[in-house]
């Protein structure tokens, strides 16, 4: 799993006291919104998703988004295995402990595609993977944007 930590999170509470959370909590809310809707596009569709001419000797297997795997037999019958999960539709962002926030994808084989466990085949085709993005959200400020903002509204 990725974290981020948000320094100066105690001294607030210290300074302002606990009124102060319910900004915070709305702030890091909104930094799952965003990473969410940063991981949830797919990458672009690429030849190993399109339907293929049987090649002897070849691998003659595609994924077929939304549905799974498909193959082409020598005779040139399509046949395949519904093992789709639908990882577009099935990410969650959700409340963790008193200011945190957890993202996750409940399909199965999501960790092979964005997250920890993500393999070079979906990296080299443009998946993002969980790790990336929480960087990307650091480093062009969006963290720091966000809670800000939240806090700014409260301590005017």
């Amino acid at each position: 799993m990725i974290s981020v930590k948000i320094d100066g999170i105690d001294d607030l509470v210290k300074k302002y006291g606990n009124g102060i959370k319910p900004a915070i909590k709305k702030g890091v809310a909104a930094l799952a919104v965003e990473a969410e809707s940063r991981i949830k596009p797919y990458a672009p569709a690429t030849a190993g998703n399109s339907p293929k001419a049987y090649q002897p000797g070849r691998w003659n297997t595609w994924y077929q988004r939304g549905w799974g795997t498909k193959w082409v037999t020598a005779k040139g019958k399509i046949k395949g295995k519904r093992t789709s999960e639908t990882l577009g539709r099935k990410w969650q962002h959700e409340p963790k402990g008193e200011l945190g926030a957890v993202i996750k994808n409940t399909a199965r084989y999501a960790g092979y595609v964005h997250g920890e466990d993500q393999t070079r085949v979906h990296k080299s085709h443009g998946w993002k993977s969980s790790k990336v993005i929480v960087e990307q959200i650091v480093k062009d400020g969006t963290v720091d944007k966000l809670i800000s903002k939240y806090i700014a509204e409260v301590i005017k």
